[in-house]
């Protein structure tokens, strides 16, 4: 049990041990959000790109990034489920017809305000992977450290597939023999 002891530094105590309130408050958040995280992102397994909920600054986009780091929104935005095919050799994702008109959605293409730019992770049953961009024709940033993949935003929206470009520097993180035996386990590698 803890009680709140009548001094002007307002402590808990815990089992006899004094605890600054913020320190009790910090650790309590840590204990809750830590246990929940892991937990939402173990149930998805498989192969997922999630989007990144809150942008690093922009000189740690890039291959380097410790990924544990990226705030991830709950749900991807494209998961196994979701692919057709996937050309290895191109990096190229074939999409499932009613992923493509869900993603033309997501992505606002052919509304006033589609997707400019967007971080996102791929995870290989919930470990993270290499960080990328999404980025459309209307961005003027320009990523060179971490692969991008261009989003149709105006005009013809159709997207039948999405191209994983290589990043301009540092190693190809998208060549990671992960994602390679999970592709080839659940039958989706197109034929090279």
């Amino acid at each position: 049990m803890f009680w709140l002891a009548g001094t002007s530094e307002r402590r808990f105590r815990l089992h006899g041990t004094p605890m600054i309130k913020t320190h009790f408050a910090s650790l309590l958040v840590a204990l809750v959000f830590g246990s929940l995280a892991p937990s939402a992102m173990a149930a998805e397994g498989g192969l997922n790109f999630y989007r990144v909920d809150t942008w690093p600054s922009y000189s740690h986009i890039t291959w380097m990034a410790d990924l544990n780091e990226l705030t991830l929104r709950p749900t991807p935005f494209l998961s196994l489920d979701d692919i057709a095919a996937y050309d290895w050799s191109t990096h190229t994702v074939f999409l499932k017809p009613e992923s493509e008109s869900r993603l033309v959605t997501e992505f606002g293409c052919g509304t006033r305000h589609p997707i400019v730019n967007g971080l996102f992770v791929v995870t290989v049953d919930s470990a993270r992977v290499y960080m990328g961009l999404l980025s459309s024709m209307l961005s003027s940033y320009a990523a060179t450290d971490v692969p991008v993949v261009t989003v149709p935003c105006l005009g013809d929206c159709s997207m039948p597939s999405l191209h994983i470009n290589r990043a301009q520097n540092g190693p190809d993180t998208r060549q990671d023999r992960r994602i390679y035996e999970l592709l080839e386990r659940a039958g989706v590698l197109a034929e090279q």
